[in-house]
């Protein structure tokens, strides 16, 4: 099952728990992990101000676990939770 996270919680559950793998677009960054259970993703909006996109980068995705992916297989796949309970 796939499960789609916002930020707040993909960051404090699984930022520095997992190995994270990270899809830069043009408008936003798409987050995507396995916790042996679901695969999870989180879709980050660039901000219109590139300072705020450095920022972001700089303080989240500078991390030993982030992996930077060039594609990530069944992204159309995401099975979104309203919520944000899994």
């Amino acid at each position: 099952m796939k499960i789609d996270l916002d930020w707040n919680q993909f960051s404090q559950r699984y930022l520095l728990e997992n190995r994270i793998f990270v899809l830069e677009k043009d408008d936003s960054w798409i987050l995507y992990t396995n916790d042996e259970v679901f695969i999870v993703r989180c879709l980050v909006d660039k901000n219109a101000d590139h300072t705020e996109n450095v920022m972001f980068v700089e303080r989240y995705l500078s991390g030993r676990n982030i992996v930077k992916v060039d594609e990530i297989e069944g992204e159309e796949e995401i099975f979104e939770v309203e919520d944000g309970t899994a």
